[in-house]
Order: C-alpha cells, then structure tokens, then sequence
C-alpha cells in the first residue's frame, strides 16, 4: 500500500475507489478492490470498530449516482445486483468472504468517471440534538481503527478528528458554562456545504444542536 493509494482510499468526505471509466461497456474488477479497505475493517476486532462503519456511496462525475447499474459476480458464477438506496448508499455491503472471491462489473458509459464513495460514519443515529461526548469517542476510534489500517504508513494517512453533518443547514454547540457556540461550517464537492464538530477545538461542548436534523454523520480529517 503506497502513500497515494493510502490518502486517496481513506478520504472520509468522499474519496472515489474506482478508476476513470474505459471505453468498454463494462468494467470488472475485484470486489475487494472496488470497496477499499473494506476487508481491513472487517478484520479488525469488533470493539475497535462498534463506534463507526464504512460505508459506499455510488457516484458518477463527482455526483450521486443511485441509478448505477453494477453486478456482483461470486465465485460460482452467481450474479447478484448491486443495490443501491435511493441517496446512492450500497445497501448491504459484502461479507469478508464475498470480498476475496467475488469480483463486481459495472456499466460505464464512454468518458464517463464512476466509483464507489468511501466514507466513514458515526454508529449513532442523527438528530437535530447530539451528546457530544459520544461523538467525540467515534472521533477517536475512527482515527484509531484508520491508523491500524494504515500501519507503518499511519504518518501518511488523514487524521480524522471531526464529525460533518450534511444537510444540517446550520448547527451550535451547547457547553459546559451554559452559553453556546455555532458551530463552523465547510463545502465539500460531494456533499455541498454543512456544519461541523472538531473537539479539539471546541472545549466544553456538552450537546450538539441543529437547524435540521443532518441525513447523516460522517467523521472526517480537518475541513478545509
């Protein structure tokens, strides 16, 4: 594993796993290799990883792509579509077995950039109100379980140390002293623009308050 493939696979707002598309009507490639670091994750002891999962998101020139059309092909010849929630989420993602001896075809058309989104997301469910503490413990096993995928590249890899919440629209943290402090606010070419929590830079945050409850809550390296 090399620094580029390092830093492009673990991207947590959005990295795309899938080279660009080919002239060819289909494309195949390992399943392992079209859900990065999947296989990683799965090996990793359950109570490293009960506070954040990985999750795949189809997109298709830097846009969701819930329309995609992909295969999966076991090694018995079956074939399985690919499903895909109407936000473009994979629906079920493949078991470890699956992962080394499947291979998945997708059709691409012609100049056309299509992949599989990796993003890293908090085991809570969302809402316009988040205890903040809880949070911050996905935070941390995330930048954990990152840093043992990565290994003696950990160095290279993306820090995570914050949590983005799309579709929040806005957002304030709750502290400790009883004031409150909005929360800041970053654009992603995936995602669009949404608040986020860095802990580290935010001391004495008891809960996290939305305008609208966010689709989801993705934990991320620093926002730009």
């Amino acid at each position: 594993m090399d620094r580029r493939t390092l830093l492009g696979g673990l991207l947590a707002a959005g990295a795309i796993t899938l080279p660009s598309a080919a002239l060819a009507d289909t494309k195949s490639l390992k399943l392992s290799q079209a859900f990065a670091y999947l296989s990683n994750y799965l090996a990793m002891s359950p109570g490293k990883r009960d506070r954040f999962h990985l999750a795949y998101y189809a997109v298709k020139d830097r846009k969701f792509a819930p329309d995609l059309k992909a295969v999966v092909v076991g090694a018995d010849g079956k074939r399985s579509p690919l499903v895909l929630e109407r936000d473009a989420r994979v629906a079920q993602l493949p078991s470890l077995a699956q992962l080394q001896s499947s291979t998945l075809e997708i059709a691409i058309n012609p100049g056309a950039k299509v992949g599989l989104a990796l993003v890293l997301e908090a085991n809570m469910p969302a809402s316009t109100h988040i205890d903040a503490a809880a949070l911050s413990a996905s935070i941390a096993q995330a930048e954990a379980g990152v840093a043992s995928i990565a290994g003696l590249l950990s160095f290279a890899a993306p820090k995570i140390v914050s949590a983005l919440f799309p579709e929040a629209a806005s957002g304030q943290a709750l502290l400790d002293n009883g004031h409150a402090a909005p929360l800041p606010t970053t654009t992603n070419w995936l995602w669009g623009q949404m608040p986020y929590y860095e802990p580290t830079s935010l001391a004495g945050a008891r809960t996290l308050a939305f305008a609208r409850t966010p689709s989801r809550i993705l934990l991320s390296d620093q926002p730009k």
